[in-house]
């Protein structure tokens, strides 16, 4: 894997732990399977348009990264990623922690992957 393709994947990855962190640390005592939890349609729309954005936004950055030679650099282009993918995933009318959750969801529960993507996309 080159620097740069490392270098992507280390942003998005970043971004999705950080989802996860965000999921995890207000978890109710009381574990619910994901599959079995409910979205309701607003919720799925945000979380569609939070998803496209953040694609979106990957794509750009990923590009910036293809450029930078310097790690200092490359870091600070992931972290600018980061913040704007948080900001478009709040835009969409949806907390950091719902998102990370649904993505959870998504991961777990193939008949919603397939409501949300249908069929043609991947969560990660």
């Amino acid at each position: 894997m080159t620097f740069k393709t490392k270098s992507a994947a280390i942003a998005m990855a970043a971004f999705l732990v950080t989802t996860n962190v965000y999921a995890q640390e207000a978890a109710p005592t009381q574990q619910v399977a994901p599959a079995t939890q409910n979205i309701d349609q607003k919720t799925l729309n945000q979380f569609t348009k939070a998803y496209s954005a953040v694609v979106s936004i990957q794509q750009h950055f990923n590009a910036q990264l293809n450029t930078v030679t310097d790690e200092q650099k490359a870091q600070a282009v992931r972290i600018q990623a980061q913040e704007k993918m948080i900001e478009a995933v709040e835009e969409s009318g949806l907390s950091v922690k719902q998102y990370g959750e649904i993505i959870a969801m998504l991961e777990q529960d193939p008949k919603l992957r397939q409501q949300v993507f249908g069929g043609q996309e991947s969560v990660r």
